[in-house]
């Protein structure tokens, strides 16, 4: 895990430039890739939910999915590659704690998920063939055809890994956008209903914080960061500069779209806060859709779902593989973790997916403040090893915690860590992690600021 990381950018003085067409490629896979099932399903709950208050809502989430996803970016790009800042923590945790992300993040978990959004896009919009209204009505074959060709569609994407961005930029995105655009601009134009006021206790800026914090963006910063990094400096950008300023204005794109997609989406729930209470999430927004323009419509958001699945798969599958290449210091090819992640992705979307998310699922909250803890000492004291060791360390140690509670709840004793985790600073909103955060900064800043 060195700086020659094909996913590294060069420290080389030269500056190069690119041209408009290629940042709005590198834009448009950015957006595509963070935006997702996820960001096209919950952000309409979350306007529902908040209602009135949807915009202060849309604030706090801008924190936890903009904001630090974008740090994210900007944490890579100054160490060189997700493994590389990994590493200055320790190589045990880079191997570690980099697979764990990777394989909980990607193949275990938001893949085979992306591939069961997909089916269930699919068979919303075809029910009549399979005599049903959802996919549990479905053949058994049909799920087992539409998942192998869901997977083989993916690894063509991602076979040769330079020109994954200008595939996703030209045969997904487009299509994904205009779809999302008609979505927003048709609720602009006749809202489907008047907000009401939110149907949760807590502030809206706190839920919109935590919902944000929820769609898991900043991991996928950091996993999706290297793919983009290649692409970049396969066209020629040269120099730590030159890499930082052309992500910098892909980055721009990329997040400006997805930022006022999801602002839309919120919107377009807001607007049924008073209509549809009783449903959420796919088949919320297709009642919407529906609401408007009948069948059609809700078989064009399908359509939207299916393209959406896309580009997060494949950004993560391509980065899964290239993580095993460089763990293993080559002794699995690219295309070999290629085949491996689909495989393992494509066996848990057909032999056991809810019972892996059950599993997963807590497990992501140990995976999040010490990506937030990497975020945070790269952007803003870049230069303190220190800092960025022992506010990793510290944060591990709050996302054991939640894990272990979570676990804890799933074996029915929801009480055991409970208690202890209800006196941390901030527990209450979902915070907890930010005195961890400090005070391991401020730990690490006197007592391990030496080599990693």
């Amino acid at each position: 895990m060195t700086g020659s990381d094909d996913f590294s950018c060069s420290r080389s003085a030269g500056v190069s430039k690119v041209s408009l067409v290629a940042l709005l490629s590198i834009g448009a896979a950015i957006f595509g890739m963070h935006f997702g099932a996820s960001s096209l399903l919950w952000p309409a709950t979350w306007g529902r939910n908040s209602g009135t208050e949807w915009l202060t809502a849309f604030g706090g989430y801008s924190f936890a999915g903009l904001l630090l996803p974008a740090l994210g970016y900007v944490a890579v790009v100054r160490g060189g590659s997700f493994l590389v800042l990994l590493s200055l923590v320790g190589r045990r945790f880079a191997l570690l704690f980099g697979g764990f992300v990777f394989f909980i993040v990607g193949p275990l978990f938001a893949i085979p998920r992306m591939s069961a959004a997909a089916w269930d896009a699919v068979t919303r919009a075809l029910y009549p063939i399979f005599g049903g209204a959802s996919s549990k009505d479905a053949p058994w074959w049909a799920m087992l055809l539409f998942t192998l060709a869901f997977y083989l569609l993916i690894y063509w994407f991602i076979c040769n890994k330079n020109r994954i961005v200008d595939k996703l930029s030209r045969f997904a995105i487009p299509a994904l956008f205009l779809l999302e655009a008609f979505l927003i601009f048709s609720v602009v134009a006749e809202p489907v209903g008047e907000a009401v006021p939110p149907n949760y206790s807590r502030s809206p800026f706190s839920f919109g914080f935590i919902s944000g914090y929820q769609t898991m963006d900043l991991p996928a910063a950091l996993i999706y960061s290297g793919l983009i990094l290649a692409d970049i400096r396969g066209r020629g950008v040269a120099g730590s500069r030159g890499m930082a300023l052309t992500l910098f204005k892909a980055m721009l794109i990329g997040f400006s779209v997805f930022g006022l997609a999801t602002f839309g989406e919120l919107y377009r729930g807001s607007t049924a806060s008073g209509v549809f209470m009783g449903v959420s999430y796919a088949d919320l927004s297709v009642d919407i859709v529906a609401h408007q323009w009948g069948a059609a419509g809700a078989s064009l958001f399908n359509v939207a779902l299916l393209l959406a699945c896309i580009p997060s798969s494949v950004g993560l599958t391509a980065s899964t593989a290239d993580f095993l290449q460089k763990a293993t210091n080559g002794r699995v090819p690219y295309t070999g973790g290629c085949i491996f992640a689909l495989s393992l992705s494509c066996l848990i979307s057909l032999a056991g997916l809810e019972i892996m998310v059950r599993i997963v699922t807590p497990a992501l909250n140990f995976i999040y403040p010490p990506c937030i803890a990497i975020a945070l000492a790269m952007a803003f004291m870049p230069g303190q090893t220190g800092v960025l060791r022992g506010a990793c360390y510290f944060a591990a140690v709050c996302g054991l915690l939640e894990a272990a509670h979570g676990y804890l709840e799933l074996a029915g004793h929801p009480g055991a860590l409970g208690p202890l985790l209800g006196l941390l600073p901030l527990s209450a909103d979902g915070l907890a992690f930010v005195s961890f955060v400090l005070l391991g900064g401020m730990f690490g800043k006197f007592f391990l600021n030496r080599a990693a």
